[in-house]
């Protein structure tokens, strides 16, 4: 066993090792763009924004029109740049801009995302009152020139829910296109079926933005909800609820749109909650075995689980009441899911400043040129803490969510004495740390409901915005 100084010793040794790797590494290595020669952090507030030189301290308030948003950058084809924001009364949105940074769409109201190679597909959505259908509508932009192609009310866009349990992926191909559902309100207000009969399903193509083809649909008896369970190259598999104890299915040509067949069944497909939206999203755990799909079904009367086989040309169900291959189903299904990783130490070079590491649950070092330090992880510090930006007298660590969900993967910031590693004492009461989009070296991209600013060591540049619905 060490005594406390040959251990003393070694930790004075290791200490060494890394300031020399930190100073080998700074003869070859260019300076990070998060590190010494601009080191900026930007905090949002409800009237600003303020900026913080984390090189001398200095604080510099910027003003806004209106109280800034985060938001999550994507780069489009043609140049252009999607920003996707949820603005403060949890109404989603979204922003593009050209290559100079100049507003082409500004739509509150719909969320989009990138279409095929050339367009931009903005889907909007309300809650559905009691009886009466939500507002819907699905509107598509070509990216070349940024024109509106078209917009479509009263429709719904049906992604696929399938998941293949045996091929570990989803189903639906990036060449396969997006079904349409387009539908009439009912004549009377009904709580359990808010549309009529007959409905409208078209089939949008990603590489031309034109529908391939239209197809009309009528059960013969209303629905209370339509879902696409299954997309492939060949089949595409509807099906909605009846009633408590029916369900609807129906199979179209996927090349054609060409009605196979279509049936009311006492066979409900099981759906599986999808992890982390356990409790409004789902996926149909299936699988495609040459014309038949391989999937879990419960009979809402008995009520059993049963492992099903749906001949996707005719629509017969063959029942297999087997508790093995529901097993090895509900096995596949959640192999999909890794486990949860165990934190383990982290080692991070800051450019210009040294090694930081962080050991969860127990300490942070940092060991440099200039500074060596080491503070205990609790009880200050949460999971998956990482560094984020630094400078010669600060550094922001922030904590990262496991799962990166969009909009929600700022996560929360704490503001370092690059000195000491004490936690900084300054009036940030109310600020909030983002990492906005950076289009060059020391230019960052902020946004409001009325404005689009570009931050810069010459001053701030400024674009008026004005929303729109899609």
């Amino acid at each position: 066993m060490l005594t406390r100084t040959r251990r003393l010793r070694v930790k004075m040794m290791i200490q060494c090792l890394l300031v020399l790797m930190v100073l080998l590494a700074g003869l070859s290595a260019r300076v990070d763009a998060r590190g010494q020669e601009d080191a900026g952090a930007i905090f949002l507030s409800s009237h600003g924004v303020l900026r913080l030189n984390l090189n001398s301290g200095e604080q510099e308030r910027i003003d806004l029109h209106a109280q800034p948003l985060p938001y999550r950058h994507e780069a489009l084809s043609e140049g252009g740049h999607l920003l996707s924001f949820v603005d403060h009364e949890l109404v989603p949105g979204f922003v593009v801009v050209d290559s100079t940074l100049a507003p082409r769409i500004v739509v509150r109201g719909a969320a989009a995302s990138a279409f095929g190679d050339g367009f931009l597909l903005g889907v909007g959505t309300t809650e559905t009152p009691e009886g009466v259908c939500g507002r819907n509508q699905v509107t598509l932009w070509s990216l070349a020139d940024y024109r509106r192609v078209f917009r479509l009310d009263r429709t719904i866009l049906l992604t696929p829910l399938s998941l293949d349990y045996r091929a570990s992926a989803e189903v639906q191909g990036e060449n396969e296109g997006l079904l349409l559902l387009r539908y009439m309100p009912s004549l009377e207000p009904d709580p359990n079926y808010p549309w009529q009969r007959e409905l409208t399903f078209l089939m949008l193509s990603p590489a031309t933005g034109t529908f391939v083809w239209k197809q009309k649909l009528d059960p013969g008896f209303p629905l209370a909800g339509i879902d696409l369970l299954w997309q492939d190259g060949d089949f595409l598999l509807l099906a909605g609820r009846v009633d408590i104890n029916h369900y609807y299915y129906a199979c179209l040509d996927a090349s054609s749109g060409t009605l196979r067949w279509q049936k009311r069944s006492r066979q409900f497909p099981v759906m599986r909650p999808d992890y982390p939206y356990l409790t409004y999203a789902s996926v149909f755990a299936a699988s495609r075995d040459g014309d038949e799909l391989r999937l879990g079904t419960i009979d809402p009367e008995r009520p059993y689980l049963a492992a099903a086989r749906l001949n996707l040309r005719t629509g017969e169900i063959q029942i297999h009441v087997d508790s093995s291959d529901i097993k090895a189903m509900e096995l596949a299904y959640l192999s999909l899911y890794p486990e949860p990783r165990a934190q383990c130490t982290s080692i991070h070079t800051l450019a210009g400043v040294g090694i930081l590491t962080i050991v969860p649950c127990e300490q942070i070092s940092l060991a440099g040129p200039d500074f060596q330090w080491e503070i205990p992880y609790l009880p200050c510090f949460g999971s998956s803490l990482e560094a984020a930006v630094w400078g010669r007298k600060y550094l922001v660590l922030v904590e990262r969510p496991e799962r990166r969900l969009a909009l929600g993967y700022q996560g929360k910031a704490y503001l370092l004495e690059m000195e000491s590693g004490k936690l900084a004492h300054m009036p940030m009461s109310g600020l909030v740390f983002f990492e906005p989009w950076s289009p060059a070296p020391g230019r960052q991209v902020l946004l409001t409901v009325e404005e689009l600013a570009e931050l810069s060591p010459s001053g701030v540049r400024r674009w008026s915005l004005r929303l729109q619905e899609s």
